[in-house]
């Protein structure tokens, strides 16, 4: 947080936030660093001292449909738990068992395909997390509103879960991307965790 506040409070640099959490987690957790806060995949984004903006019109009509099958899936493998968002519904099973986690999740994401034939929503399998949320958003498409207009001399973005290969696949090519932790990746680069990228940060914040 001290590192994010040190980069936000110079006046030639931006910091952007894009995560999947709430409008309200992620103002608790960030509101006072000075960063830019994108949540939930970029429906949401709130600049410094602004109000929170609506980035597209989305519906969430099919979240009560959708809601009852998280659930059953949430009842059913201890240490589970569904998160409703305002336009997405996320079952996290990090604290469940590795093995019934990761069978039940393809199972979920099974079950989700057929009941989604018809609905304008998406379906993500992050890390350890199933999440189905409205079509049409994700952090690609909230980096790509964030950049348009923009003349950055220096862009680098990090990230560790899946859903952020959106964000490695939409942005210009010639911007440093990081993956956090080995695996296949759009990123450029990767480091093996969240200390070496928070060495990154640091150094980039004392330059």
């Amino acid at each position: 947080l001290a590192v994010i506040t040190a980069l936000s409070s110079r006046s030639d640099t931006d910091v952007i936030i894009i995560n999947g959490r709430t409008r309200d987690i992620l103002e608790t957790w960030f509101g006072s660093s000075g960063a830019v806060l994108v949540a939930e995949h970029g429906v949401w984004i709130q600049r410094p001292a602004g109000d929170w903006e609506l980035t597209v019109p989305l519906s969430s009509e099919w979240k009560q449909q959708a809601l009852p099958l998280f659930t059953m899936y949430a009842d059913i493998v201890p240490g589970s738990f569904v998160e409703a968002k305002e336009f997405s519904i996320a079952w996290h099973y990090r604290k469940a068992d590795p093995e019934q986690g990761s069978s039940r999740a393809r199972e979920l994401i099974g079950e989700i395909d057929e009941f989604t034939s018809n609905i304008n929503v998406h379906v993500v399998h992050g890390n350890k997390v199933v999440e189905l949320r409205s079509a049409g958003v994700d952090k690609g498409t909230a980096a790509q509103y964030l950049l348009d207009g923009k003349d950055y001399d220096f862009i680098l973005a990090a990230g560790d879960d899946r859903t952020d290969e959106d964000l490695f696949k939409a942005i210009p090519e010639d911007v440093y991307t990081i993956k956090v932790g080995y695996c296949s990746s759009h990123a450029r680069y990767s480091v093996n965790n969240y200390r070496e990228i928070r060495t990154v940060l640091e150094e980039l914040a004392n330059a």
